[in-house]
């Protein structure tokens, strides 16, 4: 089960909201407040986060679809997490039942999947409740992921990060 979260995690990074840039993922090193505040004002709205996402989740597609066909087939999945990992997400996320997964398949199962679990963070993450992310908050949010991550190789906590 950890490894499906962690593979589904490292394909659709761009879903997650506080990762970086395509490659680095969520015990990788975080991304920088500046790479998602497009316009610069000090404050992250969830469209600004959406494109952040949509930008990473390209790049990493990308990266694990090794012919450059557009589409993951079984072998490149299971390349990246093994054969149970690809079989599962072929049956969640092959929308045509072609047997290769496609970015806009992977974008709408995740997206589908996702929204209620990323306005939850996003509202977490808004401690003071005005609708946007600053860079306080952005930093707090990390740090209590950090931690959660920590814990969580350590035995400790819940098994679930504060921002889940």
């Amino acid at each position: 089960m950890i490894r499906i979260v962690l593979l589904t995690t490292a394909i659709a990074i761009g879903f997650t909201a506080t990762q970086s840039s395509a490659e680095r993922g969520p015990r990788g090193e975080p991304v920088s407040f500046s790479e998602i505040d497009t316009d610069g004002n000090g404050q992250l709205t969830q469209d600004e986060i959406a494109a952040f996402r949509e930008r990473a989740a390209s790049r990493r597609f990308s990266g694990m679809d090794a012919d450059g066909d557009s589409a993951l087939s079984p072998e490149e999945a299971r390349s990246v997490g093994g054969a149970r990992l690809a079989e599962r997400l072929m049956e969640r996320f092959d929308a045509d039942g072609d047997g290769a997964l496609t970015e806009a398949e992977l974008r709408s199962g995740f997206e589908s999947r996702g929204a209620d679990r990323r306005n939850a963070r996003f509202a977490r993450a808004d401690a003071d409740g005005n609708g946007t992310i600053s860079a306080e908050e952005f930093a707090d949010a990390q740090n209590a992921l950090r931690q959660a991550f920590r814990d969580r190789r350590a035995g400790q906590g819940s098994g679930r990060a504060p921002l889940d």
